[in-house]
């Protein structure tokens, strides 16, 4: 996600969701997962000696909330489960 050209962070959540999940997202769920990158942000800011050890210098609170957003994609159920 962090090699896209684009560093909107709608434009990377929409990347990884079709990368895990093969479909582009619907608006609801890319406005849920916009969301929890951003609280992501916020918790990764207020803490930025834990998000420093996920990556290199530059903007560690970015990588840890993309982090987190790739842990959640990788443990849905349609991710998961291919039917």
């Amino acid at each position: 996600m962090l090699e896209l050209p684009s560093k909107e962070p709608r434009a990377r959540i929409e990347y990884a969701f079709e990368l895990c999940l093969s479909r582009k997202p619907t608006r609801a769920e890319l406005d849920r997962l916009q969301k929890l990158y951003l609280d992501q942000v916020k918790l990764a800011c207020a803490s930025p000696e834990s998000s420093a050890k996920l990556s290199s210098p530059g903007k560690p609170a970015e990588v840890a909330a993309l982090v987190s957003l790739s842990q959640v994609l990788l443990n849905l159920d349609e991710f998961l489960t291919r039917e």
